[in-house]
C-alpha cells in the first residue's frame, strides 16, 4: 500500500505540487473543501479518507 497524503492549508504549494510530480498521492484540504475545518476536523476528515494528515501549523492541536 501506497502512503496517500492530506495537506492542511498550512503547507506550501510547492511542496504539494512537487510531491505531486513525484507521483505521490497528495490531497489537500483546499481541495477537498476543508480549508475552513479545525485541526480536529482536519485529523477527523484525513483518517475517514484513510490519508496521512501532513501540517506545518506551528500549533496544531487536538
Amino acid at each position: 500500500m501506497s502512503l496517500r497524503f492530506y495537506m492542511d492549508v498550512h503547507v506550501p504549494k510547492a511542496i504539494t505540487v512537487r510531491l505531486k510530480l513525484k507521483g505521490i498521492d497528495v490531497l489537500t484540504a483546499q481541495d477537498d473543501g476543508c480549508s475552513l475545518y479545525s485541526d480536529e476536523q482536519l485529523l477527523e476528515r484525513s483518517t475517514h479518507l484513510n490519508r496521512i494528515l501532513f501540517s506545518q501549523d506551528a500549533d496544531f492541536h487536538c
